[in-house]
C-alpha cells in the first residue's frame, strides 16, 4: 500500500506492509493466488522509487513505513532485548532503507516508543506500536526542513485514551459530535437486539489472564486473552463445537479445537455494561463478542499422529509472532508434555475419552474453519481427509449451545501438563515424578494444592503438595500399567507417559528332592524372593505333576513371599510307586518379565 499526501509543504509518503505470516492468520480461501513476500524487502523496493523528494515527480520528501508486524514477546523491556530476541523484529528495525523517517509497527498489541540506531544513516529513527482495541495512539511529531525534505527532529510518544467526558467533547468538536450521533443510533439498535438472555452461568468464565494472583486461593486480576495458557473460555467452546458437531450429518466431530486468538471477549458473572446483562445471565452481544469473526464450523478426520503433530505445533516455528499458542481443546482430551523436549518431541501420552491415542487411530475433529484451513501455523489440519463445511456460523451455533446448556460453568481441569521426569522405570525402584503447569489463570480459576498418583489403580503417591502449580513426588514402582495424576481441587486428570517394565526374574526355592507314601498329600513351601524396596512379585503360581496342572494361587504377598502348596492324595495316586516331577511357576503381567520355573523330584511310595 502506497500514500502519498502534502502537510504543510511538505510531500509525505506512506508505505503499508503486511507481516509474512499473513497466510497463516487468515483464511486461506481469502488469499487464493497471492504471495506474501518479505515486507522489509517491499518497504524498501518502494522507498528507493520515492526517495529523491521531488514533489514534482509524485515522490516524498519524508517516508513512513506503516508494518503489520512488530516485537513478538509479551510486553518487552528494551530495544535492545527485542532486537536479540526476535530476528523479524530486528529486520524492521535494522534494515528499512535510511530514508525512512518513521517505523510504525503493530499486530502483537504491544505498547513501545523507542529510539532505534539509523542504520546506514546517522542519528536516529522512532519506532512505536500502539497496543490494540485504542487503547493508545502512536504520534510522532516531525521537524523537517520544508526545502530539502530533511527531518531536523522529531518527539514520538504514545498517547492515552482521553479522560474528557463526551459531552464536553462534543460540545467542543462538531466532528465528535456527528460521530457521536451516528455511534448511539447504532448502539440503540444494538441494544435492543443484544440485550436477549440466551443463557445463565455459574462463575466467570474467561481467556487466559496474565499478572494476576491466586487470592484466597482463586485467579484474580491481570491482563486477558494470554494466548500461551490454557483456560475455561477455550474449554467450554471447544465443547460446544464438539457437541454441535457429533451429528453424524453436520460431520461427526470427536473432538473439539479452538485457537486462542479466536476468543475475543469474557462472560463475566457479574453484571455488565451491556444492556439487559445481569448476574449470572448471559446477553446475545455478550455472548457475540466472544467469537466474532464469523467462521464457518467444519470438520475434519486426523490421524492419531497427525493429533499429535498438530498438539506439537503449539511450539510455533520461528519467527511467529507468538513463540506458543494453547489450543483450547474439549474435555474428553488431555496429554503430557515435556517442556524441555526438543522441537517435535514435546508431546507424550494423548488421551481421548480415557484411551490412549496410537498413531493409527482416527478421529473427526470439530473446529472453525480459519483453524481446519491451517491458520495460526497448525498446518497440519489441511492434511485432514474428508474436510466437511457444516454450513454453520461460529457466533450462531455458539449462542444455541449456550442456550442448549443453560446454566453453563466453567471447568478448571487442565488438558496439557508437563511432565519433567524418566521416560521408563522398572518395578520395584524408585520413580520421581517431576509435574509442572497445574494451574489456570482464568477468572476464579482454583490454586491446586494436592496430587494424588495412581498406577493402574493403585494409589503410590498421595497429598503431595503442589505449590504454583508444581509438584515432586517420588515413589516405588508397584507393577507397571497406566499412571494416572490427579490435581485438587481442580479436578484435573491426566494420564502420564511414563513406561513402567517389569523386573527381572525372580527366584521360586523349593524343596529339591522328596517322598511322599501312595495315598497321602504332601505338602511344601515356595519361597519367592523380593523385588526390591519392598515390592513382591504379584500374580499367580501354578504347581504342575508331570505336566498336568494341578494347583493355581494367587501369590500372597503379605506373607513376604512363602506360599505353602499342597498335593491331596487324590492329586498323587492316580501316579503309582515311581518318580514324579513337580513343577511351579510364576505366572504375573504386571511384575515380572518371564515365567520363574522350580522342579522337585517327588517319589511315591
Amino acid at each position: 500500500m502506497i500514500s502519498r499526501s502534502n502537510v504543510s509543504g511538505v510531500s509525505v509518503g506512506v508505505i503499508g506492509a503486511v507481516t509474512q505470516e499473513t497466510p497463516t492468520l487468515v483464511a486461506a480461501a481469502g488469499i487464493k493466488g497471492l504471495s506474501f513476500g518479505d515486507p522489509v524487502d517491499a518497504v524498501n523496493r518502494v522507498a528507493a522509487q520515492l526517495s529523491d523528494g521531488d514533489p514534482a515527480n509524485g515522490e516524498a520528501q519524508v517516508l513512513v513505513a506503516e508494518y503489520h508486524d512488530g516485537a513478538n514477546a509479551s510486553q518487552p523491556a528494551t530495544l535492545e532485548d527485542r532486537l536479540a530476541a526476535d530476528a523479524a523484529f530486528a529486520k524492521i528495525v535494522n534494515k528499512t532503507a535510511a530514508s525512512v523517517d518513521v517505523l510504525f509497527t503493530a499486530h502483537t498489541h504491544m505498547f513501545y516508543a523507542w529510539d532505534a540506531e539509523l542504520i546506514g544513516g546517522t542519528g536516529t529513527r522512532p519506532v512505536l506500536q500502539a497496543g490494540s482495541y485504542s487503547d493508545r495512539v502512536g504520534q510522532v511529531v516531525l521537524k523537517v526542513d520544508p526545502t530539502s525534505g530533511a527531518v531536523n527532529s522529531y518527539a514520538a510518544k504514545l498517547i492515552s485514551r482521553s479522560t474528557d467526558t463526551v459531552a464536553n467533547l462534543t460540545a467542543t468538536y462538531p466532528r465528535a459530535k456527528a460521530v457521536d450521533d451516528i455511534t448511539k443510533a447504532a448502539l440503540a439498535h444494538a441494544d435492543a437486539v443484544g440485550s436477549e438472555v440466551v443463557a445463565k452461568q455459574t462463575a466467570d468464565i474467561t481467556t487466559a489472564f496474565s499478572g494476576g494472583a491466586y487470592t484466597n486461593g482463586s485467579y484474580a486480576g491481570g491482563t486477558r486473552d494470554d494466548r500461551s495458557k490454557e483456560s475455561t473460555m477455550g474449554s467450554l467452546v471447544a465443547d460446544s463445537l464438539l457437541q454441535t458437531l457429533s451429528d453424524p450429518a453436520r460431520g461427526g466431530a470427536e473432538i473439539g479445537v479452538v485457537n486462542p486468538g479466536g476468543l475475543r471477549a469474557e462472560l463475566p458473572y457479574k453484571a455488565g455494561t451491556a444492556a439487559g446483562d445481569a448476574e449470572a445471565t448471559i446477553v446475545r452481544s455478550e455472548a457475540n463478542q466472544v467469537l466474532p469473526f464469523v467462521n464457518n464450523l467444519w470438520t475434519t478426520t486426523l490421524t492419531g499422529a497427525q493429533l499429535r503433530s498438530v498438539l506439537e505445533q503449539q511450539w510455533q516455528p520461528a519467527g511467529a509472532s507468538r513463540p506458543y499458542l494453547q489450543l483450547g481443546l474439549s474435555s474428553n482430551v488431555s496429554y503430557v508434555y515435556d517442556p524441555a523436549a526438543p522441537a517435535g518431541s514435546h508431546i507424550g501420552r494423548i488421551t481421548v475419552n480415557g484411551k490412549t491415542v496410537k498413531s493409527t487411530d482416527s478421529f473427526r475433529i470439530g473446529g472453525f474453519s480459519f483453524l481446519l484451513d491451517g491458520g495460526d501455523n497448525f498446518t497440519t489440519f489441511k492434511s485432514g481427509s474428508g474436510t466437511k463445511d457444516s454450513g454453520l456460523v461460529d457466533y450462531e451455533a455458539w449462542i444455541e449451545y449456550l442456550k442448549a446448556n443453560s446454566p453453563v460453568k466453567p471447568s478448571f481441569a487442565k488438558h496439557g501438563v508437563g511432565i519433567s521426569s524418566p521416560a521408563t522405570g522398572t518395578v520395584g525402584e524408585l520413580y520421581t515424578l517431576k509435574v509442572s503447569n497445574l494451574d489456570l489463570t482464568s477468572l476464579g480459576s482454583p490454586a491446586n494444592t494436592l496430587l494424588t498418583v495412581t498406577i493402574d489403580g493403585t494409589t503410590v503417591a498421595a497429598k503431595v503438595p503442589v505449590t504454583n502449580g508444581t509438584a515432586e513426588a517420588t515413589f516405588v514402582l508397584p507393577h507397571n500399567g497406566p499412571v494416572v495424576l490427579t490435581a485438587d481441587p481442580s479436578g484435573t486428570v491426566v494420564h502420564g507417559s511414563v513406561v513402567i517394565s517389569k523386573a527381572d526374574a525372580v527366584e521360586l526355592k523349593p524343596t529339591a528332592k522328596a517322598s511322599v507314601k501312595k495315598g497321602k498329600s504332601f505338602s511344601f513351601k515356595t519361597h519367592l524372593a523380593e523385588i526390591g524396596n519392598g515390592v513382591w512379585p504379584t500374580g499367580k503360581l501354578r504347581t504342575y505333576v508331570n505336566g498336568k496342572l494341578l494347583d493355581t494361587q494367587s501369590l500372597r504377598t503379605a506373607e513376604k513371599g512363602v506360599q505353602r502348596i499342597t498335593l491331596t492324595k487324590a492329586d498323587l495316586k492316580r501316579f503309582g510307586k515311581k518318580t514324579v516331577t513337580v513343577v511351579t511357576k510364576i505366572g504375573s503381567s504386571r511384575t515380572v518379565h518371564t515365567a520363574v520355573v522350580k522342579t522337585i523330584k517327588l517319589r511315591i511310595k
